[in-house]
Order: structure tokens, then sequence, then C-alpha cells
């Protein structure tokens, strides 16, 4: 049946909020942060946080930066090859995407030591840029779905509302059931298949119980790049502590394209349905950190930071458009909403331990603490209201656990490295995923350090899987993406000493 079509005074009798469905994602993946640095650094896992005397202490224990008793600069180009094995509905496919980026760059001065008569025996301070995180990847899925059409899923939201709600109402035009609505997407049930006293609130999709197929490619980029000042300082070579101040900037940009088309003609005046959808979250934040280590043997230091949560201002553009294709007709619609938003991420805490063995070897470890149920969701503005997420927040996710392990082996002036880190998986919530969402990371690199110069090479492999649902359906019957992800970066650091 055709849409029905009515004008006048819109009544509101039902409001749908704005959909906050994936600000809980926002929350994770912007408090999932590693200590970005140079190639030496991340060659060995990342494990820094007792080691010290490396530009990328300004992001995970600036108390190693009082190690440094002249200057050095240094500059990091990284390369990262993402790669997702997908399965969908018995179907695989791969999706690619390559990124290149600037992993490190920072600068230190440091003073000599002032000698066995002063208690503190030197000062160091530096300025540097790291990336912190790294959003670019890609999935695609396609597949016959015998069982659901996300058209389904827009009448489950539809139901319940009047229909001159979703016809007329052009403040809530960009969400999924007004939309569709318009389209043609669904339809009001008509008169006589409605159940008594649901004319006009009771809705069918286009492509209602499936037996159609299913394709979509998900592409999300950005990262967040963090400034830091620190300043540090060590007390007669024993005890040395440092503190440094981040300005993190963020962006990150997912667009999905999803179609559904009636390859075999099986559907009554329906084709195809396409559902393109970007989002941007652009914003900064600001940080602190503190760090010790001690030192009480010349081959033995043990470690410790925390880092403050990162207060993020933040801004979010939407842009949707739905086209559906019918045998006689074909009707689409675009819609863009804007929001400001603020996002408060976990305290972070690191411990660790380091064995120098003389000049020629040394080995570090790490653990890693992060509660990402203290992540926090909030706006100024009344019409948002984000109690939902940051209830959801708490009851998903869980304590985050990161172990990291790293080995240095120096012959002349050559330097070989190798580590491996693992994170644990950040949801409480197992019912029904079947899978480990934490993930793991194999490092190895080489490096040449000469008088007044250096060069280092890391290679990170880093591996995880997650689970993607184009759509929910209430009794959880929607398809679900398996991606399993494998991702290599490449980090190439040049720097001096003077």
């Amino acid at each position: 049946m055709k849409k029905l079509l009515t004008f006048g005074l819109l009544l509101i009798v039902f409001r749908i909020q704005p959909a906050h469905a994936q600000y809980e994602d926002i929350a994770l993946n912007f408090s999932k942060t590693y200590s970005g640095g140079t190639a030496r650094f991340l060659s060995m896992a990342g494990a820094q946080t007792a080691l010290g005397a490396d530009l990328s202490c300004l992001t995970s224990n600036p108390a190693g930066l009082a190690f440094y008793t002249k200057s050095d600069i240094s500059f990091s180009p990284s390369l990262r090859f993402s790669g997702s094995d997908n399965s969908f509905l018995d179907n695989r496919m791969i999706g690619t995407k390559q990124n290149f980026n600037i992993a490190n760059a920072a600068f230190v001065f440091g003073t000599p030591d002032l000698g066995e008569n002063f208690g503190w025996q030197n000062f160091a301070f530096s300025l540097g840029f790291n990336r912190i995180n790294n959003f670019h990847n890609r999935i695609k899925f396609s597949g016959y779905n015998k069982n659901s059409s996300i058209t389904d899923f827009f009448e489950e939201e539809a139901n319940g509302t009047y229909y001159e709600d979703l016809n007329f109402n052009a403040d809530n035009l960009y969400l999924y059931p007004n939309m569709a609505f318009y389209t043609y997407a669904i339809d009001t049930v008509s008169e006589v298949d409605a159940k008594p006293g649901t004319f006009g609130y009771s809705y069918l999709g286009a492509a209602s119980g499936g037996k159609i197929s299913q394709s979509s490619t998900v592409e999300y980029e950005g990262g967040q790049d963090e400034w830091a000042f620190g300043f540090a300082s060590n007390y007669n070579k024993k005890f040395y502590i440092g503190a440094s101040l981040g300005l993190v900037s963020a962006r990150y940009r997912e667009s999905s394209a999803f179609v559904e088309e009636d390859d075999s003609s099986k559907i009554a005046d329906f084709k195809k349905f396409t559902l393109n959808e970007t989002r941007d979250i652009n914003g900064t934040g600001t940080n602190f950190r503190m760090g010790v280590i001690f030192r009480p043997v010349d081959w033995l230091r043990f470690g410790g930071s925390i880092q403050t949560p990162t207060f993020f201002t933040l801004n979010e553009k939407s842009d949707r458009s739905m086209k559906t294709e019918l045998d006689n007709q074909q009707v689409e619609i675009s819609k863009g909403q804007a929001y400001d938003f603020d996002l408060t991420t976990p305290y972070k805490y690191s411990i660790g331990l380091a064995v120098v063995m003389s000049t020629h070897a040394l080995l570090t470890f790490d653990y890693e603490g992060i509660d990402y149920r203290e992540a926090n969701l909030g706006a100024d503005k009344l019409d948002i209201d984000f109690i939902k997420n940051n209830n959801n927040i708490t009851n998903v996710y869980t304590q985050g656990n990161n172990i990291r392990a790293g080995g240095e082996i120096r012959y002349g002036q050559y330097r070989f490295r190798a580590g491996y880190g693992l994170s644990s998986d950040p949801y409480s919530y197992k019912t029904g995923v079947n899978i480990d969402r934490g993930s793991s990371s194999i490092t190895g690199g080489f490096g040449i350090k000469q008088e007044g110069f250096y060069f280092d090479i890391a290679v990170i492999n880093t591996k995880y899987k997650s689970k993607y649902a184009p759509y929910s359906l209430l009794n959880d019957s929607q398809p679900v993406t398996t991606s399993s992800y494998n991702i290599n970066t490449f980090v190439f650091t040049f720097g001096a000493t003077f």
C-alpha cells in the first residue's frame, strides 16, 4: 500500500531519542590509547615504565627524562597496514587499509650532572609529539540473509509511533524510522490487517523477513595525537621523578555503505535499499601524568606512573542518506546533524621493572591498569541525555589489564630488540559473543647508534577480533560480522644527540 499522507498540526505522542548506541564505543576507543613513541620504544612492545632514557617517556613515564644529561632530538615516521578477515552469513571477505603518520617527534634538553656535592644531580626539559591512537581500519562483508532485513529494524523502531509524527516531524527526520517511512522502506500496516487500535501505529518493512542479499563496507579513519611538555630530575642517581602536561587532539571518522538487494525478484514491489552514513568526531583534551623511577643499584630499576583522565571537548557531525528503489519509483533523502559533547577517559597507572646488564643487554617489564567503566559522557545541551550511555559503560566494560615485556641486545654500535604485549578484553559482557576481544602484539627492531647520531627500525604485528552488527533486532536475530584483524606497523626513527 502507498504511504498515508495527511496534513495538519502535529501532535507529538512519542519522542525517539537521538541514536546514541555507539557513544559507548567512542568512549572505549578514545580511552584505549597507547604510549606512542620512538622505534626503540615500540620495538620493545612499549615497556618503558622503569627503563627511561627515551623520548617516548613523555607519554609513558616522564621520570625517565631525568636520565638525559645532554640534548636529544628525534623524528619517527610510520607506515601502518591493516587487514581484516570478515565472516558474515557463511561468507568471507578481506578488507585492507594503509596509513602514513608521524609516530613521534620530540626534543629534550638535559643538563650535565651537577656533581657529588649536589643531591639533585640534573634537570631535563622536553617537548614532544606522539601518535597515541590510530583508528584506520576497514571491514567488508556480504551474504544472503534468509531471516531478516534492515527494514525489520526500521519497522521495530517505528512501531508505536503515529505515522504523522514520522512523516512531518522535521526535527526528527534524521532518525532511522522517519527516514525509512519517507523513503518507503517501511509503511503502515493496512487498516484491514492491523490489530484493533493499532492502525497508524504498526508498520511493515519493504523487505521484511529477509531472503535478500546484503553487503557493506565500513571504514574507520583518524587518530589521537598528543603534544606534551615534560620536566624531570634525579636525586643522587637513585630516585628519578618527572611530570608532563599533555594536549590531545582527536579525529575520528566512520563511514559506511549498507546495501540490500532483491537479486532474484522474490519480494513484491522492492528492488534495492541503500543506507550511507558518515560520522566525524573532532576535538581536544588535556591530561597530566607523573612518574618515578627508583634505581637501588646500577643494574636494577623500578618504575611507576599515573595519568589523569583526559578531559575532552568534542564535536560530532553526522550525515545520513537513505534510498529505496521500488518497482516503479525510487525515493531518496539525506539529512545531517551536529552535537557538542564531553568525554572524560579513565585514569591510567603503570608499574614496571627493568634489568640493565651493563652495556650488553637489558630486559624491561610493564603492567598497565585502566578501568574502562570510569569513562563518562556529558553534554551541556538539555536535549542530549547520556545517562543510558553512562550506565551501559558501567555495565558493559570492565577493568583493563595490559602486560608488556621487551629486551635489547647490544653488539658494538648495533642494537637488536624484541617484545610482546597483551591487552585484556575490555568487555565484561560475554554472552553470545564467543570471542576474546583483547589484543596481542609481537614486536621487533634493529638500531644503529653512533657518536651524535642513531637510527632505529621497529616492526609491530598486532592481532585482535571484534564483532559488528549492521542493525539490531528485538529477538537478537540480526546478522553479525566477525572480524579478525592483522595489523603491521613499521616505524623509523632518526635521531641526534648533542
